[in-house]
């Protein structure tokens, strides 16, 4: 009759060392996963939140009458960081309405808020981005904002005088920077009004000259 041997206790600890080591590696890689996953989903939402609120900030903007940083915010505080932009449109019956997006650094969020005239009482639109922690506005010229891509063009800043006699809503090529973050995201927005001059000359160099 064959015998059958066993384990040795050096054998056993071997193996469950082994095991030990297996198991740490595998929970320590699906931390790591998990960890992962989590970042890029924060991104993806950032992404989408940037998104959602550069569409919101273009379609106003697109339509409206003036596009600016007003030195005091919807709720009286001061406005010089320019953590505040407010676009000013009209109604069907052409009568003023405002928009203001303002940030609260505090709770991280954007806010909307609508009002009749400057220096009305407010009303929250509703709608807030949360999540975000930087919000920097900044109004200028368009000759002072233009940027890289009008180097070479002559800009005749134009102004189109306020629908309710504000100098601050004042119309025309006035420009609006704004950066944002959020989460890890950040985006550089630059808003006109529709009142902004459109059109542009293009001088094309032929060689030879025609």
């Amino acid at each position: 009759m064959q015998s059958q041997r066993g384990f040795s206790l050096v054998e056993v600890l071997i193996a469950a060392g082994i095991s030990v080591l297996l198991a740490a590696f595998l929970v320590s890689a699906a931390h790591a996963f998990a960890g992962w996953s989590r970042r890029a989903s924060s991104i993806v939402d950032a992404q989408s939140a940037l998104d959602r609120l550069e569409e919101r900030l273009d379609a106003e903007a697109a339509g409206s009458w003036s596009v600016f940083v007003p030195a005091d915010d919807v709720l009286g505080d001061a406005n010089a960081d320019g953590h505040e932009v407010d676009i000013a449109t009209e109604d069907a019956l052409r009568r003023p309405s405002f928009r203001a997006y303002r940030y609260d650094a505090a709770a991280a969020r954007i806010d909307e808020y609508a009002y009749g005239a400057p220096g009305s009482a407010p009303v929250s639109t509703g709608d807030v981005t949360r999540g975000v922690v930087a919000f920097t506005a900044t109004a200028g010229s368009a000759s002072a904002l233009a940027g890289p891509l009008f180097a070479r063009a002559t800009i005749v800043d134009a102004e189109v005088p306020s629908l309710v006699g504000d100098p601050e809503a004042t119309g025309g090529n006035r420009l609006v920077r704004i950066a944002i973050a959020i989460g890890r995201s950040t985006r550089t927005l630059t808003l006109a009004s529709a009142t902004a001059p459109s059109r542009v000359t293009v001088v094309l160099r032929y060689t030879p000259a025609p």
